[in-house]
């Protein structure tokens, strides 16, 4: 299975786990995106960083506000620009942190303003 679809599955799980945890159930978001990242890297263990990456990020776009996307259809995008920027980012900024969640926000931002 080609990286990038295995990064794409990881990061459309983290976003809905936490829109389905923090939005639909009122479970707090930051806690659900710290304790699923643990049981994920204890799942998938150290030799598989880059989904574990996805996972993260996903959750990080996971975090926003229902009222800003109300529809399930944006998940599709919000997933698929994510990946594209997370591979992106780590060929342009290597070892800058902050990059999951800026990514995040980023996607976010980009399915907003075209939505």
């Amino acid at each position: 299975m080609s990286k990038y679809i295995l990064d794409l599955i990881f990061y459309s799980l983290g976003l809905t786990i936490l829109i389905l945890g923090s939005h639909l159930n009122n479970i707090d978001p930051i806690f659900l995106s710290s304790s699923s990242t643990i049981i994920c890297s204890v799942v998938l263990g150290n030799k598989k960083l880059d989904p574990l990456a996805a996972y993260y990020s996903g959750t990080f776009a996971g975090m926003i506000s229902p009222s800003v996307f109300s529809s399930f259809i944006y998940f599709i995008p919000i997933s698929l620009i994510g990946v594209i920027l997370l591979h992106l980012s780590k060929i342009y900024f290597p070892k800058v942190g902050g990059r999951l969640g800026c990514v995040s926000f980023i996607t976010c931002l980009i399915v907003f303003i075209f939505k």
